[in-house]
């Protein structure tokens, strides 16, 4: 969990367990919990040597520094167990070795679910990298992504474009406060009118998507007969998504969405097109 400040002599030590433990198959280190270079280091070498986990979750501001990428691009490149990993990005900056790191998932072939946090830390070249794993990956079906402090809007224009080349992902979700806006949401959705793999997109609350971005999604499924299931978050015309989504050639899309513009802002709404 969070904060339960480990440090770098509780990692070091769950890391030398770990590597001849042959039953745990689920690790999960929390954000905030001060573990250092030192200790990343020797949960990422563990991850060399240990061949059960499939499940791997590394909270942010834990450590992973450039030369600790290193070591998990090495770690992506030829892991025959990792089947899910959640990184938090915060202490790579725009690097060579963020970009490794990234770039390591073409060689992936047992990964299914790929979580970044604080994306934009990667930079140009580790998110161009990611839109080349999208292109050319076809193991990965779940991908989500974060930045609280907003996602750039070029990046997700990026990952827009590659989606319109992917056949494997299912499941793309834009997490809490990335604030991508509109024009992220309409490039979003001119790419899925040409992507025939994807069935779940959702956004986290703080995703900044105005009319025209929900009018852009929504119309999308006019193209879209893959997407079964659209979570909007927060969003504003209920008529609108009634009136577009009785259009829909998909035969049970699920439209998910809290609509703001009506008195109780916590009502959930959930239309289905049959």
């Amino acid at each position: 969990g969070r904060f339960n400040n480990i440090a770098t002599r509780g990692a070091t030590a769950l890391a030398e367990a770990l590597r001849v433990n042959h039953v745990l198959t689920n690790l999960s280190i929390g954000d905030c919990n001060d573990i250092g270079f030192e200790g990343a280091a020797a949960l990422i070498g563990m991850l060399q040597v240990n061949s059960n986990l499939a499940d791997f979750s590394f909270g942010d501001s834990n450590g992973l520094d450039q030369k600790v990428a290193l070591s998990l691009a090495k770690v992506l490149s030829t892991s025959c167990s990792l089947a899910s990993i959640s990184i938090g990005c915060s202490h790579l900056r725009e690097s060579t070795e963020a970009t490794a790191m990234v770039a390591s998932l073409k060689a992936n072939t047992t990964l299914t679910c790929l979580s970044l946090d604080k994306l934009n830390s990667i930079g140009t070249g580790g998110v161009a990298a990611l839109a080349g794993v999208l292109k050319a990956n076809g193991t990965i079906t779940s991908l989500s992504v974060r930045d609280s402090r907003g996602i750039r809007s070029e990046y997700i224009e990026m990952l827009a474009e590659a989606l319109e080349n992917n056949c494997a992902l299912t499941s793309l979700h834009i997490a809490n406060d990335s604030n991508i806006g509109s024009a992220c949401a309409v490039a979003l959705a001119e790419a899925l009118k040409h992507n025939g793999s994807l069935t779940s997109l959702s956004f986290g609350e703080g995703h900044g998507i105005k009319d025209e971005g929900a009018a852009a999604l929504l119309e999308m499924l006019n193209f879209n007969c893959t997407l079964s299931e659209l979570r909007l978050g927060p969003l504003t015309p209920p008529k609108a998504a009634a009136k577009l989504l009785s259009k829909n050639k998909q035969p049970a899309l699920v439209l998910t969405t809290m609509f703001d513009s009506l008195p109780d802002k916590e009502l959930q709404a959930t239309l289905t097109s049959l």
